[in-house]
């Protein structure tokens, strides 16, 4: 329920770590590429350092510790090039938390106690199986 609520914002800050953060969908980039993890140096590197502007726009820059085999390449660029690559940090914003509850992302308490009481109700019909 939590992770559902809320979402992490990518600015161009320093308060995300590439690796071990949750900034791309539900996971850390560590646990659901393990495998790639071991591969790249960068295994403590702020996000905004995994990369530069050029021109406006957000290049990725990752440093791998030897080349990739054939297989691994793939399963780099097809996975988790493809998930970084769909978050692009915003140049001149800082990191933050967005609350997916309200249209305009920001917390408010009333939204929160709705989804505290839905959650309850939900879980207690689920015990008692009723639907």
């Amino acid at each position: 329920m939590v992770g559902s609520v809320y979402s992490r914002e990518v600015g161009d800050d320093n308060n995300i770590t590439f690796w071990r953060d949750v900034w791309v969908e539900k996971s850390s980039l560590k646990d659901k590429y393990p495998r790639p993890f071991l591969l790249f140096e960068q295994h403590d590197a702020m996000l905004k350092d995994m990369g530069l502007w050029e021109e406006g726009v957000w290049q990725w820059s990752l440093s791998e510790r030897r080349h990739f085999f054939i297989w691994e390449e793939w399963d780099i660029r097809d996975s988790l090039e493809g998930d970084i690559n769909a978050i692009a940090p915003i140049e001149g914003k800082c990191d933050g938390w967005r609350w997916e509850v309200e249209n305009l992302g920001l917390y408010m308490a009333n939204s929160s106690y709705c989804v505290i009481h839905k959650f309850i109700v939900d879980s207690i019909a689920n015990e008692f199986e009723i639907a």
